[in-house]
């Protein structure tokens, strides 16, 4: 069976789905079905059939899949049960096909439903080389030419119980992904189109290292980097090598070192794009445990931004910014500035260090709010160390091999043999 869309000489107002008009189906004007047939078949068998679907293009059809040119192949299977009823097909189906561009479904069960406006699968077991999906799927558009608009224009909806997703299978309908290479385990439900897609009580596991269980909306796939992502995480987790493998562009942020985190644990929201966000929760990576309510700008080739609020517990800053002087540091407050090395680094801080190591020593209880440019330091430290009781209001300089001092201080107490 074949089908050849093509632009016709028709008036407008007669070529119904390419007017501006809204689309109406109801039983008294059916797109489906004009004569109100009614028909019914206990059982039938289809063996080596084919499905078509071409519109007119001033191109060949893409290798992947192409809603334009859609080709099922190799259909064997049964349906029992079925009925046309004024718009409605429904039956119970069991079929085996394979789609031109190489997307091969080796069996599929299934109560269908199809109509116009919908094709939904219950009861759905679905096997492909790769991937192994079973419970509820629906495919709605307003009329099936939207099928050559299928990232845009098709509204999807899943209910999924443990579901096996390769992103091979995902690749043939957004080849973006054929990079990722991964066994995506998915339980929860999802809706929307591949554009504005939105899922609630998901769990989903990719490979060993990634795992994800909360709700998410993305606007903008397939392209990652322009995808708007809303992201409430009760728990989630991945490595860098996960990270760089699902979005390719984090491996050109050099500002900071990305690598040196190793891992990340994050619970909390994530809003915005992968290079230009707002976080509010916890992270814990390699180098330490950070909780932000931070605005993070990643641009290309550019020095980071950031502003919010951040407290650590432990974090390994020196490993961050590259500079051997500095150890583990434990801060709460206010943080507004640009570039996370100690050759770029300009940001203003406002807070409390409760512990900074530096050349060996654990100094505690620092007050700060100042500038911090390089390795120069401008502003104000009240410091309540044991061994160090001081007000200092100026500048400090520790890109010298001695630090360099120059400042109006109020020194109580120092004892410089244990500092």
């Amino acid at each position: 069976f074949a089908i050849y869309d093509y632009p016709g000489l028709r008036p407008p107002r007669a070529r119904g789905p390419d007017t501006e008009e809204e689309i109406v189906n109801d039983p008294a004007h059916l797109r489906l079905n004009g004569g109100g047939w009614s028909v019914g078949i206990d059982n039938f068998l289809i063996h080596d059939g084919e499905l078509r679907s071409d519109r007119k293009t001033d191109r060949e059809p893409y290798r992947h899949f192409d809603g334009n040119h859609i080709l099922f192949g190799n259909i064997t299977g049964t349906f029992t049960d079925f009925k046309l009823q004024n718009d409605t097909i429904t039956a119970k189906l069991s079929l085996q096909t394979k789609e031109r561009s190489g997307f091969e479904v080796k069996s599929l069960t299934a109560n269908l439903k199809w109509h116009p406006e919908a094709m939904e699968f219950n009861n759905l077991d679905i096997k492909t080389e790769k991937s192994h999906l079973h419970n509820y799927f629906a495919m709605r558009y307003n009329t099936f030419d939207d099928m050559g608009d299928f990232i845009e224009k098709v509204r999807m909806e899943g209910n999924f119980d443990n579901a096996v997703v390769s992103s091979d299978d995902i690749a043939y309908f957004a080849p973006e992904l054929s990079t990722w290479k991964k066994r995506i385990l998915i339980k929860g439900s999802a809706k929307g189109s591949v554009d504005k897609l939105t899922g609630k009580d998901l769990v989903i596991q990719a490979g060993a290292d990634t795992y994800l269980k909360g709700k998410m909306t993305l606007a903008g796939l397939p392209d990652i980097e322009k995808t708007y992502i809303d992201f409430e995480a009760d728990n989630f987790r991945t490595t860098y090598k996960d990270a760089i493998a699902f979005v390719p562009a984090l491996k050109d942020v050099r500002q900071p070192d990305l690598q040196l985190l190793q891992y990340l644990k994050f619970s909390g929201n994530f809003t915005g794009f992968v290079n230009d966000f707002v976080t509010y929760g916890s992270l814990q990576t390699a180098l330490g445990t950070v909780v932000t309510d931070l605005n993070m700008k990643l641009p290309d080739n550019a020095v980071s931004r950031y502003s919010g609020k951040i407290k650590t517990s432990g974090f390994e800053i020196g490993k961050l910014l590259d500079n051997s002087s500095l150890g583990k540091i434990v801060f709460q407050g206010n943080v507004n500035g640009s570039g996370l090395t100690q050759s770029n680094i300009n940001a203003r801080l406002d807070g409390n260090i409760q512990l900074l190591e530096f050349k060996d020593y654990p100094y505690q209880g620092i007050t700060v709010k100042g500038k911090v440019a390089k390795k120069l330091f401008n502003g104000e430290l009240v410091v309540s160390d044991p061994n160090l009781q001081s007000q200092l209001n100026g500048l400090i300089d520790f890109s010298r091999e001695i630090p360099e001092f120059n400042f109006e201080a109020n020194v109580c107490r120092a004892d410089l043999q244990k500092l």
